[in-house]
């Protein structure tokens, strides 16, 4: 379910600002999405936002379909706009992402869980 809470959260933003109302905004990525990337993507503990943490039973089934749902839509976002370069998202942590930014994040995320499962299972 945290997977699908934290792009949902992703979403709710692009569709209050839409990919599309940010052209001709140049994309900025802060201090804060760079420590990001480079902590999940070497699987270094990054603090977890209260509201990124699922809360009671989660249902496997569920979490699935919410997570593939986010992506759907997300993608739906991102598929108008002209190329990976062109800003998709103004994130209250990371500034203003170009799509390629906003993939990089959502991969190193994966990478980041996919690391700390494997040390988890040693």
């Amino acid at each position: 379910m945290h997977f699908a809470l934290v792009e949902t959260f992703d979403l709710d933003l692009m569709k209050k600002a839409p990919p599309t109302t940010l052209a001709g905004k140049k994309a900025k990525p802060n201090f804060i999405y760079r420590f990001v990337i480079y902590g999940q993507s070497n699987g270094k503990r990054v603090p977890t936002a209260s509201n990124m943490t699922p809360q009671g039973d989660v249902n496997l089934t569920e979490a699935t379909e919410k997570w593939a749902k986010a992506r759907q839509e997300i993608a739906a976002l991102l598929d108008p706009l002209p190329g990976p370069d062109a800003p998709a998202i103004r994130h209250p942590l990371f500034g203003l992402l170009t799509a390629a930014d906003l993939i990089h994040l959502l991969s190193a995320h994966t990478r980041y869980h996919e690391i700390r499962f494997a040390v988890a299972k040693k």
